[in-house]
């Protein structure tokens, strides 16, 4: 659910600068297609709501590109740009030495930057939500997607400042002329509102060890503590637990801990499957929360495919 960046001309150079990584959540967020240069390049993660995109973003601020600090060449078709970002509101996350963003591509080299998410221009304003996994750097999130002009206190998304047909935003990231108040309120809304957040479905072969990421956001209770509880429910509808299949083990890590306000916090589901007894099919996995007075639950489907984890280890390449 986190380091969400670029994956351009040079996948190994990318990773480097900006922690690339491939995208395996079905929440919302889905890989996307983009151009540079006239070759393929896609975005590992593509969001298609508001609360995912504040959820996941690290950094969250209005400001001013105030000036291009370097132009680095990585290797024979790949160039990066970095800019300061003068920071005038804060939303979300801290920046105690500034903010230099990172993007693909160098002005004197156009085919190095990408269409759908041209080099920043200095003197503009935004409304930016960015990725800080790694120390000192910052990346938009899924490009287009973390970055809003800001014109006359109303923010735009990309597709109303590029008009070259070549992003399209989201409805829900869709733009036009919203009152920045209006828009800040509502992530500070969100932020401030307790969520856990997961995929709803995860397929296994039998025998595989999968592991699957969730993350409960603490909105703006105080200090508190965080529970969870695993179980199994005998289908979507009816809802009663039984109990879990043989050959099937689940927890999660951390199952308890103490929550700070308005931080994200990450735990691990880790599901062992024994080949040799699992049943193949689909399975209904009930993870309870509870944070202070407030809970909540979300079912996750495991599908188990009928193939099994050795078959598949010893076919023939």
């Amino acid at each position: 659910m986190k380091i969400i960046h670029l994956i351009a001309v040079s996948f190994v150079s990318l990773a480097l600068i900006l922690g690339v990584t491939s995208c395996n959540s079905n929440r919302g967020i889905t890989s996307k297609s983009a151009i540079v240069g006239g070759a393929q390049a896609s975005w590992a993660k593509w969001y298609t709501n508001l609360s995912d995109l504040v959820t996941d973003s690290d950094f969250i601020a209005v400001g001013v590109i105030d000036k291009i600090v370097a132009t680095t060449q990585e290797n024979e078709h790949l160039y990066t740009t970095s800019f300061k970002f003068s920071v005038e509101t804060v939303l979300k996350g801290k920046a105690d030495d500034g903010v230099t963003i990172y993007q693909t591509g160098t002005a004197d080299k156009p085919w190095t930057i990408i269409v759908d998410d041209p080099l920043f221009q200095v003197g503009d304003r935004y409304l930016l939500f960015l990725d800080n996994s790694a120390s000192d750097i910052f990346v938009s999130m899924g490009g287009p997607c973390g970055r809003y002009k800001v014109l006359n206190s109303k923010v735009y998304s990309m597709n109303h400042i590029l008009q070259n047909n070549e992003y399209t935003a989201s409805e829900a990231l869709d733009f036009n002329g919203k009152e920045l108040a209006a828009l800040s309120n509502t992530i500070t809304e969100i932020l401030d509102t307790v969520r856990f957040i997961s995929p709803s479905f995860t397929k296994l072969l039998a025998g595989e060890m999968g592991k699957i990421e969730v993350v409960l956001t603490s909105g703006k209770y105080e200090e508190n503590k965080v529970s969870y509880k695993i179980s199994r429910l005998d289908n979507v509808v009816d809802g009663k637990q039984i109990a879990m299949p043989k050959g099937m083990e689940i927890n999660i890590e951390p199952s308890d801990f103490v929550a700070l306000p308005r931080t994200d916090y990450k735990s691990i589901i880790t599901i062992k499957t024994d080949e040799q007894i699992i049943t193949p099919g689909d399975y209904w996995i009930l993870v309870e929360y509870e944070i202070g007075t407030t809970s909540g639950q979300q079912i996750i489907t495991v599908n188990i495919d009928t193939k099994k984890l050795s078959e598949i280890k010893t076919r023939p390449q």
